[in-house]
C-alpha cells in the first residue's frame, strides 16, 4: 500500500542563526549586540519514506524525504559589510514570510516515535552576500544537519 509511506506533518518551532555574514547592526530598528537572529515558525510538510531497509521486532530503518513550507515572522535587517571594494556598506532587507525547504534523512521508527538524522536545505535566506559591485544583496541557501524526534499518530 503506497499511502503507508506518505504522510502529512507539521511543526511549531523556533530557529536561531548561529553565525552571520557581515556585522549585524539592527533588526527591526533595534540594536542586536550578538549578531544573531531568533524567530518562531510554523511549518506544514509532506513526507515520504522508503519501505523498511532493515526491520527488527522493535524498529524499522528507512530513508525519508520531506518537502516543507516554513512560515516565519517577518523582520527588517540591516547588515554592515566591512572591507568591500566600495568601502564599508550598509544594506537593509526585509525577510520572506514564507520559505521552502527539503530534507533527506535516515529514520529509525519505533512503535509511536521516529528518530531521524539528516540534511536540510532551505530558501530561508538568512545569510546574504553582497554583490561584487555593492549594489544588492544576494540570497544564499540555508543548509545543515538536523536531528528529529517525531511522534507518530
Amino acid at each position: 500500500m503506497l499511502l503507508e509511506y506518505i504522510g502529512i506533518g507539521g511543526c511549531i518551532g523556533y530557529w536561531k542563526q548561529f553565525s552571520s555574514n557581515g556585522l549585524l547592526s539592527k533588526v527591526d530598528g533595534t540594536e542586536d549586540d550578538n549578531n544573531l537572529l531568533m524567530r518562531p515558525y510554523l511549518k506544514p510538510s509532506v513526507i515520504a519514506f522508503t519501505p523498511p531497509l532493515l526491520k527488527t521486532e522493535r524498529m524499522e530503518l528507512s530513508i525519508g524525504a520531506e518537502g516543507s513550507c516554513m512560515m516565519n515572522a517577518k523582520f527588517n535587517r540591516t547588515i554592515l559589510f566591512l572591507g568591500t571594494p566600495q568601502g564599508d556598506i550598509y544594506k537593509t532587507y526585509r525577510s520572506r514570510a514564507v520559505s521552502w525547504g527539503g530534507n533527506l534523512s535516515l529514520q529509525a521508527k519505533f512503535q509511536h516515535v521516529s528518530l531521524g538524522l539528516g540534511y536540510s536545505l532551505s530558501t530561508l535566506g538568512l545569510d546574504k552576500k553582497i554583490s561584487a559591485d555593492g549594489s544588492r544583496l544576494d540570497d544564499k541557501l540555508t543548509y545543515g544537519l538536523f536531528v528529529r524526534i517525531a511522534f507518530l499518530f
